[in-house]
């Protein structure tokens, strides 16, 4: 978001009835946000923050069962990363579910386009190459 919008959100929770404020503003942002809010720039908005709560990434475990859930819900009874596999992208993307699903899908496309029907590290190793020029 602009700091310009920032302002305008500030501003808007000013806005008071006989001293109560007539709503509540609920704001669910990426882990970039943080550091944007941090700027002196956006004190004031920071100091308007109510709560705050952070979701950390998911341990490797609930990372594997969460790959996994998406495979049983698309109908995938047979393994299709192999551990090792997982582990990295478990690492690469530090247990972020949208990095994880980023990482999964650019494999599941370059085994497809390989024609295989495992995704093994050369594989990932190729997506990683892939995503760090892009």
């Amino acid at each position: 978001m602009k700091h310009a919008a920032l302002e305008e959100l500030r501003l808007f929770t000013n806005f008071k009835i006989d001293s109560h404020s007539p709503m509540t503003l609920i704001l669910l942002a990426q882990p970039e946000f943080r550091k944007l809010i941090q700027l002196k720039a956006l004190e004031a908005f920071s100091q308007r923050l109510v709560l705050r709560a952070h979701l950390v990434g998911l341990s490797q475990d609930e990372a594997k069962a969460y790959v996994q859930h998406h495979l049983d819900v698309a109908g995938r009874a047979a393994p299709l990363f192999t551990d090792d596999v997982i582990a990295e992208i478990y690492q690469q993307a530090k247990g972020l579910p949208r990095l994880i699903n980023t990482l999964c899908y650019e494999c599941l496309w370059e085994t497809y386009e390989q024609n295989k029907n495992l995704v093994d590290m050369p594989t990932l190793e190729k997506v990683l190459c892939r995503l760090d020029n892009s």
